[in-house]
Formats: C-alpha cells, sequence, structure tokens
C-alpha cells in the first residue's frame, strides 16, 4: 500500500508481465470473451511518485503557505481543499480548478501533495471503525515513514492535452500509451513548474549568505527584493532581480520561515528526477506491441 509501481519495477517487460498476470487472472471468470486491462479506453489516470524526504511536513507546509499569501493572485483560479476546510498546512496540499471545487466533479486535474505514512495512518483508523478491521499492516505504516507522495491526477481534458504532446490518439487511449514513466514525469513537472517553479526553496538568512557568496554588497538593491519577499510583501516591480535569482536556482516568490529549521528544500521536481535516475527507471513503460497479450 505504500509503494507505487516505480517502486516495484524497473523494467518495460516486468511491468508488461504485471498486467499480462492480472489479464490471465480476470479471464479466468469471463466466458466467451477475451479482456485486456491495457487496451481498455482511459478517462482518468493518476501519476505519482513517492520520494524519500525527512522533511516532508515542511514541504507540504510550505505550498500551503505559498497558496495562502498567493491566493488572490496565482491561484485565484483555484481551490484548495486544506485551505477551504481550515486543515493543518502540514495535513496536505490538494488543488483543484475553482469549477471542479465547488461542483464537486474531476474534468481537469487534481493536485495531491501529502505525506504517506499520515495517510496510511488515518485510512486504517477509518478502516476499523467502518469494517472492523484494515488490511494496512505496521509493516506498511513503517515503509511509508519520511515518504512525501506527489501525485497529479489527470482528468479528461488534462489527458486531451497530454496526449495531443505525446501524439497519442485520443480516441484509442490507453494504458498501453499511457503507462509511461516520461509521461508521468512529463505531467508532475508541468504542474510543479507552473506552480512552484522548478527551483530550489532557501530561507531568507541562506539567500542573503548566497548572494553575498556571489559577489553583492550589502547596499545593493536586490537585498530590498529579498527583504520584500521575506515578509510577503509586493514585489511587481523587482522583475530583474527576481531573474537574478532564478539565475542562482533559488525560488524568488517566498522564503522559508524560520521556524522549519531547514535552510534549503531542493525542489520536488529534482527529488522525482534524482529517484528515476538513480532507479535506472527511465525505460518503465508498457511495451506497445499488440502481440504481447494475444494469449492470454
Amino acid at each position: 500500500r505504500s509503494k507505487n509501481l516505480d517502486d516495484i519495477f524497473s523494467t518495460a517487460s516486468e511491468l508488461t508481465e504485471f498486467f499480462c498476470s492480472i489479464n490471465r487472472i480476470l479471464n479466468q471468470y469471463i466466458v466467451n470473451k477475451k479482456l485486456d486491462v491495457m487496451k481498455m479506453r482511459i478517462t482518468k489516470i493518476d501519476y505519482c511518485f513517492n520520494v524519500d524526504t525527512e522533511f516532508v511536513d515542511e514541504y507540504i507546509t510550505l505550498f500551503n503557505l505559498y497558496y495562502e499569501y498567493n491566493k488572490d493572485g496565482k491561484f485565484s483560479r483555484y481551490k484548495n481543499y486544506v485551505f477551504e476546510k481550515k486543515l493543518p498546512y502540514n495535513s496536505g496540499f490538494y488543488l483543484k480548478t475553482n469549477t471542479d471545487y465547488d461542483k464537486k466533479t474531476r474534468k481537469n486535474f487534481v493536485i495531491n501533495f501529502y505525506n504517506k505514512k499520515d495517510q496510511l495512518i488515518n485510512q486504517r483508523k477509518k478502516d476499523i471503525a467502518t469494517k472492523g478491521y484494515s488490511s494496512i499492516t505496521d509493516d506498511d505504516i513503517i515503509e511509508a515513514i519520511d515518504i512525501l507522495r506527489l501525485e497529479v491526477q489527470v482528468c479528461y481534458i488534462t489527458l486531451r492535452k497530454f496526449c495531443k504532446k505525446h501524439h497519442i490518439p485520443l480516441k484509442s487511449r490507453c494504458l498501453y500509451d499511457l503507462l509511461d514513466i516520461s509521461i508521468a514525469k512529463d505531467v508532475l513537472e508541468y504542474e510543479i513548474k507552473r506552480f512552484f517553479t522548478l527551483h530550489d526553496f532557501y530561507s531568507y538568512d541562506r539567500v542573503v549568505k548566497l548572494l553575498k557568496e556571489h559577489g553583492y554588497k550589502a547596499n545593493d538593491k536586490i537585498f530590498e527584493y529579498v527583504y520584500d519577499v521575506s515578509h510577503h510583501k509586493k514585489t511587481s516591480s523587482y522583475r530583474r532581480y527576481e531573474k537574478i535569482l532564478r539565475e542562482l536556482d533559488v525560488f524568488p516568490y517566498m522564503f522559508i520561515p524560520t521556524k522549519f529549521k531547514v535552510d534549503k528544500l531542493k525542489n520536488p521536481m529534482k527529488l522525482i528526477i534524482e529517484k528515476i535516475r538513480d532507479n535506472n527507471l527511465e525505460g518503465l513503460k508498457l511495451k506497445r506491441e499488440r502481440r504481447i497479450n494475444e494469449n492470454v
């Protein structure tokens, strides 16, 4: 329960055989028809990565704080469930378009970043309360310690966009086409980049130190910009200083609060890229050859 496909498999052949085994089991119970789950038409698909970090709560809280400070600007077209329900900021980051949120629909996308351990603990409590038991074990919860789940639920409107980008026929889209780690990476990168950039998060003190290390003097005006950002003031007239921080790979719109006791957090997209690279997952996708499943 704490693992994704990319935590279990590393090659296309392993992934394909897994789904072939599902087909074989399902077809034992079907008469006069052969079922292939890999060829079924997809209307929604969730792409997610589990990444290891000791700062799970800090990441999630930072996302929510950034939403709070920009809810009438960058996030004016989106609603955050945690903010709307006044939940603790470390409980998760759950973002939908205003229309999908208000109508309780899922037509565009959902961003859901959360603490996997806490999610399993809460789900187990719910299971026990409603059913009297839970299949979530202590080992599942232990495995989920320090796991930040980064998930984007791709619904029809967004799915259509990514099918076009990856040259996937919209009418025949299926798992053969869409279960591909490169597409999963692309989806997560698109959403992370447009809301949080691809730069790292720094504390105010660390940014000041970094600028001085790069030759900036204490009376340079960029320090006014950094000060204003740290106090959540409007900085629309400081585009050139924003650019300087971007060039230093610094997220330029908000800094890590001092209470976090950490002065730098890697951009979550970098954690995903490192996981793919370190585990040799670049080729993890379903094979396109239709002949694979002819004899299931």
